[in-house]
């Protein structure tokens, strides 16, 4: 990578390092993930991730004891699975030995603990079958593992329980993994598997997700475990998403690029849009200077963009500005919509489209009857937005004053019913 090509990578990664500091990311690992070649180079990622500030909790996939059908788990299984367990857990250990190698973190070391953080409880007798050893999650010990996170640690919590009389119950990796991120409050659930992402989507809420997993045939494991992210976000968990194990740096790439490689899923559309504050400025401002700079947008001052926040209204994802539209009070009944910019990596994702509907409802709350823009470039698309061309005449005259004939833009208005 060229110089100039890692400074533009590192200046649209940088918000997303701040934005993800402190945060809690569950990883879910399937079986086919913890047998790849490309597990250390994972576990290279997660340690970078942790030295970057992010909290992260791992949950594997162990369908030794995942309960799945009606098949009981005697005590020769359960000690076979204990041994899995074990097995798991020094591998993992000395994989975050290593640190971040290949970078100025290589020595730095990265702890890795685990412990009886789950409560189990016997799956009991399920249709006249004693399932013996299967057990069922009773309680997330989250205090504890919140504090290893705090303190620095990588929590590994395996799919195994203890009865409050101390017997051992193998449990169900989906369910673990969707208790745990629930109890935990995590701003991540992701899934670490075979697919890239569901079909062509980048997003989904989680009712396109049901939709999408009724609609495509998928292995029925993959199908719970996809299920289990869709519940997860319905009980709080901010964001899931869904990274193929089989692309080196997957994780990097879904978690510090706008565009991502995989599918994310929430509960509600995944995009925030609201008021701006000074806060946003600088991010606005980085948004409109390329289109300043091709003569689509007029030039405005930092400082002038400091004394007019409340005009903007922004479009968020994971707390990086990805979008920005201005609303102008230029007459009584008539608002001015302007400014209207989305980020280049986001450009056919229907972000400006949610923007100028967000701001022709502003615009109505204000009282306004009809909004009008003038545009250099975009004629068609506001046309196909429900926007008429006008006769310059009709601008309210406080606009007109501040009218360039060299930049010759054209007005369109749109009737608010």
């Amino acid at each position: 990578m060229d110089s100039a090509k890692f400074a533009q990578w590192f200046r649209s990664s940088s918000p997303y390092i701040r934005a993800h500091r402190n945060k809690v990311f569950l990883v879910y690992f399937t079986e086919e993930a913890l047998a790849h070649e490309l597990l250390t180079n994972i576990v290279h990622d997660l340690a970078l991730l942790h030295v970057m500030g992010v909290r992260v909790v791992l949950v594997p996939e162990l369908r030794c004891g995942s309960g799945i059908g009606s098949h009981p788990l005697d005590s020769d299984g359960l000690a076979e699975y204990l041994g899995q367990v074990g097995q798991l857990r020094n591998h993992l250990e000395a994989e975050f030995a290593t640190g971040v190698p290949g970078s100025q973190f290589h020595s730095r070391h990265v702890p890795l603990v685990s412990g009886n953080f789950l409560q189990a409880k016997p799956r009991g007798i399920v249709q006249g079958v004693d399932m013996q050893f299967a057990g069922e999650t009773r309680k997330v010990h989250e205090g504890e593992i919140r504090k290893l996170l705090e303190a620095g640690i990588v929590v590994l919590v395996p799919p195994l329980g203890h009865s409050s009389s101390g017997v051992m119950y193998a449990l169900d990796s989906n369910e673990v993994a969707q208790k745990v991120a629930v109890s935990l409050g995590a701003d991540k659930l992701i899934l670490m598997g075979p697919i890239a992402k569901l079909g062509d989507h980048s997003d989904l809420t989680t009712q396109a997700l049901d939709e999408v997993l009724a609609e495509i045939p998928l292995a029925p494991e993959l199908q719970r475990q996809l299920q289990t992210l869709g519940d997860a976000c319905k009980e709080g968990v901010a964001r899931a998403h869904v990274i193929s194990h089989e692309i080196d740096g997957s994780l990097l790439q879904e978690l510090f690029t706008a565009s991502g490689v995989g599918t994310q899923i929430s509960d509600a559309s995944y995009r925030d849009i609201r008021p701006a504050t000074t806060d946003d400025i600088s991010a606005i401002a980085e948004l409109l200077k390329p289109l300043e700079e091709e003569g689509i947008l007029l030039d405005r001052s930092r400082a002038r963009l400091v004394e007019e926040p409340e005009h903007f209204l922004i479009s968020e994802l994971d707390g990086v500005v990805i979008g920005c539209v201005a609303l102008y009070d230029t007459d009584a009944t008539m608002i001015e919509i302007g400014s209207l910019v989305t980020d280049s990596s986001y450009q056919g994702a229907n972000v400006g489209r949610q923007l100028l509907q967000a701001a022709e409802s502003e615009a109505k709350r204000r009282g306004a009857t009809s909004v009008y823009v003038l545009t250099v470039n975009a004629m068609d698309w506001f046309e196909e937005n429900g926007y008429a061309p006008m006769h310059m005449g009709d601008l309210p005259s406080t606009r007109l004053e501040r009218y360039s004939a060299i930049r010759n833009s054209k007005p369109f208005i749109k009737q608010l019913t």
